[in-house]
């Protein structure tokens, strides 16, 4: 299943839901059409999980608790976490979220449901364009600071070191999609694969890494980029990208270090693997 949440993260947020009743999943159900009512586009704040909910949200018979867990609870918590306490929003910020694949890739993926998007009958495209031009020069005029770069950065900053990592990466994320700086936006893709390394998100660290490079090509993300593929056990991975860290600061004693506990483990998978046999052999 493609999901945003680990499995770990997923097991809490459904010990928080509960075990709700079907009148209170009606409800919640009946506040997010109306919300989505109200602002057609806030469906894409859902990310990935929005195919998962709007089945739910617009079926002919009413769904019961047990075929919305935990499409619902993941999809609501994700949607909070995407509410940063702030009017501002931007098209890109929006549409675009990091994602994992139920193969396990993580992807950048495009939130757009043109059903959604029309939701506004009776409204043409020219006035709808004017409405949210508006909107935003409200935004700015009422608070100018939420489209300044570095205040996101600081906002990211401070929620790294309270250990918020998903809202560090919220917060960095706004930051690079506010600057036209393509370095700064390598900084913040740098700074979004930090959270998520620090998160154990690592496939998405890893997507984060691999677009800092692409925009500094600074020899030490790739050891950045070699963790990440360790902690997803790839030792071979993991080697080809520490040696190639070490080509660009030859004799660094972290990525030497990395490289002689990477043989230790290349070493002690086999015999792990001959154990295991012999294990259920006996059994």
């Amino acid at each position: 299943m493609d999901m945003y949440f680990l499995t770990s993260e997923l097991d809490h947020i459904l010990q928080d839901w509960g075990e709700p009743s079907a009148k209170q999943i009606h409800r919640i159900l009946a506040e997010i059409r109306t919300g989505i009512a109200e602002h057609p586009t806030s469906y894409r704040n859902f990310g990935g999980y929005w195919q998962q909910i709007k089945p739910l949200l617009y079926a002919r018979k009413r769904p019961t608790p047990e075929q919305v867990v935990p499409a619902l609870p993941a999809a609501l918590a994700y949607r909070d976490l995407h509410a940063l306490g702030t009017n501002l929003t931007t098209h890109e910020e929006t549409l675009y979220h990091l994602w994992e694949r139920g193969d396990g890739r993580a992807e950048l993926i495009s939130v757009y449901d043109p059903a959604m998007e029309g939701a506004r009958e009776g409204q043409l495209d020219l006035f709808i364009n004017l409405e949210e031009q508006e909107q935003a020069a409200q935004a700015f005029l009422t608070a100018p600071q939420d489209f300044l770069p570095r205040t996101w950065k600081q906002h990211g900053d401070q929620a790294q070191m309270d250990g918020d990592f998903h809202r560090a990466v919220r917060c960095y994320k706004r930051s690079a999609l506010l600057s036209q700086d393509a370095i700064y936006r390598g900084e913040m893709w740098l700074a979004m694969g930090l959270a998520l390394e620090a998160a154990e998100h690592h496939r998405k660290a890893l997507l984060c890494f691999e677009n800092a490079y692409e925009k500094a090509q600074e020899g030490w993300i790739l050891g950045h980029i070699a963790h990440s593929w360790q902690s997803l056990g790839r030792i071979d991975q993991a080697r080809y990208y520490y040696q190639e860290a070490l080509q660009h600061m030859p004799g660094n004693p972290e990525y030497q270090a990395a490289l002689t506990q990477l043989d230790k483990e290349a070493v002690g998978a086999p015999r792990e693997q001959e154990l295991q046999l012999d294990r259920a052999r006996s059994a």
